[in-house]
């Protein structure tokens, strides 16, 4: 932008010269038009002038201003990451044991259980979706680290639930079942609806 800009100067001041040296041959009315064109050629250089320098100064505020969110974004990934593993080394100490419906849909530990079993956990769990009129999970096996469930009444998890009950059941099952060491994910089992679908989870 700088660059056209002085390109565009030094032509101007060739032009200037050049009428210069031809208004010694104009008539008074011709000199005349050409100063006046001459005088608005260099309110125009000004404005631009100033423009340029006004778009210089925002360019370098925005680059400013693009840095600090750049660092920011930088030091919240980090923070974040930090988190993660903070919650991972609170869930690896809370062991064995049953979560439940926490706030924004995250599980929060509810019981710890001595000598679990993925039944056991199962058991707990179903009493207390029981107390809320919520469908029951039912075990199928564990093959290779993976447990496999299905849903006693998928139609109510799926449908009947909202977006966020259904989310945070899933995250309660799937959070209880991999507190045990030997368990790293959970299959659903169910007909996918508006509010959950099935597939593989892991805390």
């Amino acid at each position: 932008m700088v660059v056209g800009f002085k390109f565009t100067r030094c032509h101007l001041a060739l032009w200037f010269m050049t009428l210069l040296f031809l208004s010694g041959g104009c008539g008074g009315g011709e000199a005349e038009r050409i100063r006046f064109e001459l005088a608005e050629a260099r309110k125009e250089i000004h404005a631009l002038s100033v423009e340029n320098e006004r778009l210089i100064a925002q360019c370098k505020a925005l680059e400013g201003a693009v840095a600090e969110v750049k660092a920011s974004h930088d030091q919240l990934k980090h923070r974040e990451a930090q988190l993660a593993q903070w919650a991972r080394q609170l869930a690896d100490r809370f062991g064995p044991g049953v979560w439940y419906f926490g706030p924004d849909e995250k599980p929060l530990p509810h019981r710890s259980v001595d000598r679990a079993t993925p039944m056991k956990l199962v058991a707990l769990l179903n009493a207390l979706f029981k107390n809320e009129n919520l469908p029951a999970v039912i075990l199928v096996g564990i093959e290779n680290g993976v447990a496999r469930v299905r849903i006693e009444d998928e139609e109510q998890l799926t449908q009947h639930m909202g977006s966020a009950g259904a989310t945070s059941y899933l995250l309660a099952v799937t959070f209880t079942l991999c507190s045990l060491p030997d368990i790293g994910a959970v299959d659903f089992d169910f007909k996918g609806g508006d509010h959950a679908v099935p597939g593989r989870y892991s805390r």
